[in-house]
């Protein structure tokens, strides 16, 4: 009976032991020693691992078959003969259609009673993704390192108390003091900052929040210093911008200068013409030829339009662009001195969008609007005739429109404005075009003059 008890509970032992072998995702193995071996026994999980359908398939294979390089099978059988067992060895190992499999395999030589190895019994993890996120890992590391050995700037590795554990290649060739590996960054190296730099690294290491400098004063020097915190301490970044900074100052004082001469230059020309104005208004004064005094008001009106325009870029910050708007407006005031007697009779109606330009448009654009006011304001309001004159400027795109038009007796319908004799519409034909410009008259009601010019 005991025999009996003792035969079914071995029976029962060998059953639960064959069940588990056959249901566990490990590929369990046994096969026959020597560089090449061939598999005894292989449960399902080993199977699939590799790709075959069948463990009859499988069975049919020399051990050295699953080896990407079969030189690696004689290491493995060699360790074997001589340890009698291996413990989590990583393998690169084939499938059947020949993709690789990182394999972990345990194994342990089985010996007769003479001490003779009879097979390995042996078990293997698939371990590939496991390889391939170490890999991953391996190149993403090597990645940073290289990003930080070979960086421009000046790079400190400290750790969460501020020890320096490693610095960069520049930082070892910059010249200057190169710090030792344990000292405590901002105080047993660089430690002359007017700031306290230790308590603001231990400020960005506890609160992961990296922190800029753009402008830090060590000694003589000036540096642009960026901490950035990791898990277990931070980086530290720093370049030495003394001579850029000694540039910038160096060129601001140059643009500082410059602006100074051009507004000066701009004054001057300004009150030359302004001279020329006077001079002209002076010389008027002893003409009694109509003719000849109406010339001299209307080259004294021309010179004050170029000496508006750098009046303006004499008060404007940028002395090549003028605020058009600003100088239409004035424009009008200042003609109108000129017509007092149109004063109460002719309103004024303004479209304007405030409207920047560049300095080569103003001038001619400036004399255009005077020569288009002042002939509006001589020749389309007689004998008292009350009425208005419009002006509208705008852009749209990179085009720029000027109209001037009045609701005056309108423009004589035999003239053309471009082969007219008067020296005013010859003078406005020939800033048009200087401007790259072009102009149009539209007789329908009244008389208006329609120019458009690009930048």
């Amino acid at each position: 009976m005991k025999d009996e008890s003792k035969t079914k509970k071995q029976d029962f032992s060998e059953e639960k032991y064959k069940h588990l072998i056959e249901n566990i995702n490990a590929g369990i193995y046994r096969n026959t020693p020597g560089p090449k071996g061939k598999f005894t026994e292989a449960n399902p999980a080993i199977v699939k691992m590799f790709g075959y359908k069948s463990k009859k398939d499988f069975l049919k294979i020399n051990v050295s078959d699953l080896y990407q390089n079969p030189e690696d099978r004689k290491i493995f059988n060699q360790k074997m003969q001589r340890d009698k067992c291996v413990k989590n060895e990583g393998l690169k190992l084939k499938k059947k259609n020949g993709s690789t499999l990182w394999g972990s395999v345990s194994a342990v030589a089985v010996t007769d009673k003479k001490g003779k190895i009879r097979h390995y019994d042996g078990a293997i993890l698939d371990i590939t993704e496991q390889k391939k996120m170490e890999q991953e890992l391996k190149e993403k590391e090597a990645f940073n390192f290289a990003l930080f050995q070979y960086s421009p700037q000046n790079s400190v590795v400290v750790d969460h108390e501020g020890k320096i554990i490693k610095t960069n290649i520049k930082k070892r060739k910059s010249g200057s003091r190169i710090p030792n590996l344990g000292d405590v960054m901002y105080r047993d190296y660089a430690s002359k900052h007017k700031i306290d730099m230790y308590g603001e690294l231990i400020k960005c290491i506890k609160s992961g929040k990296t922190k800029k400098f753009p402008e830090c004063k060590y000694g003589k020097k000036i540096l642009a210093i960026i901490i950035a915190p990791f898990n277990d301490g931070a980086i530290i970044a720093s370049q030495d911008i003394t001579e850029h900074k000694k540039a910038d100052e160096k060129i601001e004082k140059s643009l500082k200068e410059k602006t100074v001469l051009l507004q000066e230059i701009h004054h001057r020309v300004k009150n030359n013409l302004q001279i020329v104005a006077s001079l002209l208004n002076l010389q008027s004064r002893r003409i009694k030829d109509k003719e000849s005094l109406e010339m001299l008001q209307a080259t004294r009106k021309r010179v004050f339009s170029m000496a508006l325009v750098h009046e303006r870029l004499y008060r404007s910050e940028d002395f090549a662009r003028v605020d058009f708007c600003k100088y239409i407006e004035e424009m009008t005031v200042h003609l109108l001195s000129f017509h007092r007697d149109k004063m109460e009779k002719v309103r004024y109606e303004k479209d304007i969008k405030k409207t920047i330009i560049d300095i080569n448009k103003a001038v001619p654009l400036g004399l255009i609007l005077n020569e288009l006011i002042t002939n509006a304001l001589k020749h389309a309001f007689p004998k008292d005739r009350e009425g208005k004159i419009k002006i509208k400027f705008n852009k749209k795109g990179s085009r720029y429109n000027l109209i001037i038009s009045d609701d005056g007796i309108g423009f004589p319908k035999d003239l053309d404005f471009r082969k007219a004799e008067s020296m005013g519409l010859t003078l406005i034909t020939s800033l048009v075009n200087q401007i790259d410009g072009e102009i149009k008259l539209d007789r329908s009601k009244g008389t208006s003059f329609k120019i458009r010019f690009k930048e």
